[in-house]
This record gives structure tokens, C-alpha cells and sequence, in this order.
């Protein structure tokens, strides 16, 4: 009878504690996000992954509908399937609902702010792209980044090999002076003063400066 008691106790406790969600960082290839804001995607790095599932585990079980479909979540796993998330930052949905006590889109990927300007968005786009484009050596895509007119002399300069590689240094940025920058822009509105110019072409921001 006490172990029969004992058993029914269990029971009732274990299905009165919240489960969270459970995303085992070993079984995960990359997690990947959708701004339905403005279209764009964005890749985690191995190292935030790993700290973003973690925290995304810690979510409890809610019945809350209030939230935005601001952004999808796509979960790819090493077998090829994949789990989808809609969330606002906070509440994260799928089959049900999970509530985080802070806003995981804001910690962890920080140019994805949409308290932020349409303006100020897609200039973060714009140097995000610019960075990448640079460490992967996609030259053609690099020049794209910038206004039409100033592509046109980043054509000429890349004839010269050297002095292409030197433009290319000047624009390159480690990620400490990446994070810096993006705070800058973010408080400033893309005001700066040695990478401030922009200019709106082909439904995007560019920069307008070498």
C-alpha cells in the first residue's frame, strides 16, 4: 500500500512540473533563422548555437498565443530533419507554446533588433553581407554591397591586385570591432564617421563611400 501510494505520488508529481523544450546540441548540424521583417536569413556560429539551445531548453511550457511570428526558427538535425520555431524572441511555438524569461533573438543575435528603423536594419544587412562576402573572398558580391557609382571605381581599383587586397583590408573587420560597430550603428542610426554614407538602390541599402 506505501509503495502504491509512493508510485501515485510520483506520477502526479511528474506531470505537474512544466517540460520544457529538449534540443540535444550533439544531434543539431545548425540552427537558422528567418526575419519575416525583411526576408533575411541568418546562421548561428557553432559556439552561439550551443549557448542558444541551452537557454532555449530552459523554456517552460505555455499557453500563451500572444506573440508575433516575427521570425521562423529552422532546427536542422545531422539526419537531415528539421524542427520549425515561430517566435517573437520570447514565446517560441510549435505543436505548443514555451515561454524564455528573456529575449533570445536580442542576446544572441543582435543586429536582429525590431525596435530598430527600417533604415538602421538594413544597414546592419548591409555590412553583415559586406563581412562575409570579404572572409569568403566573393569579390563580385563584395563590390555589390556598395553604390552604384562607387562601384564603378572599385572595378578599377581591382585591376590593381595590391591595392585591391589593401582596399579589402580596410573594410575587413575582427569581430570585436564588428560587435562595436554594430552597437555604434544601432545607436546612431548608421551615423559614423568613417563608415557613415548610405544610400538607397535596388530596394537596399548600400554604402556610399571607398
Amino acid at each position: 500500500m506505501k509503495y502504491t501510494y509512493l508510485l501515485c505520488l510520483f506520477i502526479l508529481t511528474s506531470c505537474s512540473v512544466q517540460k520544457g523544450l529538449a534540443f540535444k546540441v550533439s544531434k543539431v548540424e545548425e540552427v537558422e533563422f528567418f526575419q519575416e521583417y525583411s526576408g533575411e536569413k541568418f546562421k548561428m556560429n557553432d559556439t552561439t548555437k550551443k549557448m542558444f539551445l541551452r537557454d532555449l531548453n530552459n523554456a517552460i511550457e505555455t499557453d500563451s498565443i500572444a506573440y508575433l511570428k516575427t521570425y521562423k526558427i529552422f532546427i536542422h538535425y545531422k539526419n537531415g530533419k528539421i524542427d520549425t520555431l515561430f517566435t517573437n524572441g520570447y514565446v517560441y511555438r510549435n505543436k505548443k507554446g514555451f515561454i524564455t524569461k528573456e529575449n533570445l533573438i536580442e542576446k544572441y543575435i543582435p543586429e536582429h533588433d525590431s525596435s530598430l528603423s527600417e533604415r538602421t536594419q538594413g544597414i546592419l544587412k548591409t555590412f553583415r553581407k559586406l563581412r562575409l562576402f570579404l572572409k569568403e573572398e566573393k569579390y563580385d558580391e563584395v563590390i555589390s554591397c556598395f553604390s552604384n557609382e562607387i562601384q564603378w571605381s572599385l572595378k578599377e581599383i581591382r585591376k590593381n591586385e595590391p591595392r585591391f587586397k589593401q582596399w579589402c583590408l580596410a573594410w575587413t573587420m575582427e569581430d570585436e570591432e564588428y560587435d562595436k560597430y554594430v552597437k555604434e550603428i544601432k545607436e546612431k542610426g548608421g551615423q559614423n564617421e568613417n563608415r557613415g554614407s548610405f544610400v538607397f538602390e535596388e530596394n537596399e541599402w548600400k554604402i556610399d563611400q571607398k
